[in-house]
């Protein structure tokens, strides 16, 4: 049967909420342009009823119901001095020892690959791996039943692959040090792992969390991957890699840099399969790289800090994606740089263009920001909001070219059916000899809305791009105060 309902973002009630699918929405079309400027662009009318309810299936849901609750349950930690347990080698070479609460994994092979019963690790526990450079990697399957639980120390001179399909759970007060770290759900055989093939296939249904200190060496990855991903603690990587990916397989590139993931479809579309309230950091002397993608059911939600920012070179790049994708109170982007602002993309790419998976709807809070700012000499960079449905722009977007020289950047709030706009954009070029930059809005039809200022609009204030067509877009000045 048709679906007969969509989830959108409610402002006043501070949550996903269902919404009728009858309500207003057009094709794309065109868009127009702007610079440092606030305005109301909505093509929201809901369809009239007699009850506040919308009706799906046999079964009535309230507007009002709460949707994007964070549930991830409670586990009892492991006593304070717990080890991992049941160690044997399946691939490569490697030894285990322990003493007391502190045990050593002594690595002789570039790969070696390691089967365990448990990997627990108390709070007063810790376990270390020594191998043969940065570069080695172990790879260590738990065959538990329960969640993988570390809440004390987990350090590496190399990198480190954790496989529990049903959960790994970095708790308050763990501590990793590594090369590189991956933590999933996901399975990888001995073969593809001793061949360089980081093919992850479809494992278990557990989760990925962390509340703990996940750090990595400059120009390190960590990836995070299951059905549902969480993180409430700090993610360090500078310069380097962080990717919150939900998927049925992973294909990580040889050096951990990129990843593919083929999105699975089991999510409800209020379900919140991926959320961020810590802080994810891949802040450097060039920005790094920061990925969430919830694939292609559910919410992406952050309401912690994405910062990639360069101290001496340009920002960095920034993606967050999923079927709903939220930036929600509190939320903070900074892929600003010394020498040009870098990338971020909420819900796809500009235009909806690109290889990135494009959303159903997009919420962006009042209290939510946004930062491609060039900080010294440089080019503002690019943000973007897209979404098929329905993109909700409330908070505040700055792309300003440098102090010292540069152009303002690039900014788009768009969506190929409805857009609310009521946030702040400023690209502007905040030197002399720099040029300002662009806001591009991006729905069908567009009403424009004064919210101070001394300007006028013309007309009736609505705007309809079928005229851009035809190669008579107005002007900046025509259409906002």
């Amino acid at each position: 049967m048709n679906r007969i309902y969509r989830v959108i973002w409610n402002h006043g009630l501070n949550t996903w909420v269902v919404a009728s699918e009858k309500t207003k929405a057009c094709s794309k079309r065109s868009g127009t342009s702007v610079t440092r400027t606030r305005a109301t662009v909505s093509t929201a009318q809901t369809s009239p009823g007699k009850s506040n309810t919308v009706r799906l299936g046999e079964y009535l849901l309230p507007l009002g119901m709460l949707l994007a609750a964070v549930n991830v349950a409670a586990q009892t930690p492991p006593a304070a001095n717990a080890l991992p347990t049941g160690g044997t080698v399946s691939a490569g070479s490697a030894s285990v020892s322990s003493v007391g609460n502190r045990m050593q994994i002594t690595q002789s092979s570039n790969r070696a690959a390691l089967n365990w019963n448990t990997f627990d690790i108390g709070a007063n526990a810790g376990v270390n791996f020594t191998q043969p450079s940065a570069q080695s990697v172990a790879l260590n399957r738990v065959a538990s039943n329960n969640p993988t639980q570390i809440f004390g120390s987990l350090t590496a001179n190399g990198k480190l692959i954790l496989i529990n399909p049903n959960g790994v759970v970095f708790g308050q007060g763990a501590q990793v040090n590594a090369a590189g770290l991956i933590a999933t759900t996901n399975a990888l055989s001995d073969a593809n792992f001793m061949s360089g093939n980081y093919h992850f296939t479809q494992g278990g249904s557990g989760s990925v969390s962390n509340a703990g200190n996940l750090v990595v060496s400059p120009g390190g990855t960590v990836l995070l991957m299951a059905d549902n991903v969480f993180n409430t603690g700090h993610i360090t990587a500078p310069a380097g890699t962080v990717g919150l990916l939900t998927g049925t397989s992973m294909q990580v590139a040889p050096d951990w840099q990129a990843v593919t993931a083929t999105p699975g479809s089991s999510a409800d579309a209020s379900q919140v399969v991926l959320n961020n309230s810590g802080t994810i950091d891949v802040s450097g002397a060039q920005g790094g790289t920061i990925m969430l993608d919830g694939g292609a059911s559910g919410i992406t939600q952050s309401s912690g800090q994405l910062l990639a920012s360069g101290s001496s070179g340009a920002g960095g790049q920034v993606t967050m994606l999923g079927y709903n994708v939220g930036m929600l109170s509190g939320s903070v982007i900074d892929a600003s740089g010394q020498t040009g602002g870098g990338t971020v993309l909420v819900g796809g790419n500009w235009h909806g263009a690109g290889p990135e998976r494009n959303a159903n709807a997009v919420y962006m809070d009042p209290n939510a920001t946004i930062n491609v700012d060039a900080t010294a000499q440089g080019a503002g960079g690019s943000a973007v909001l897209w979404s098929n449905q329905y993109t909700d722009f409330n908070g505040t977007i700055s792309a300003r070219g440098g102090v010292q020289g540069g152009n303002g950047g690039q900014v788009e709030t768009s969506s190929q059916a409805q857009l609310v706009a009521n946030g702040m954009t400023d690209a502007s070029a905040r030197a002399s000899t720099g040029t300002a930059g662009n806001w591009l809005l991006d729905p069908s039809d567009v009403t424009i809305v004064a919210s101070g200022g001394s300007g006028a609009l013309n007309g009736s204030g609505t705007y309809n791009p079928t005229t851009a067509e035809q190669g008579q877009l107005p002007t900046p000045s025509s259409t906002m105060p």
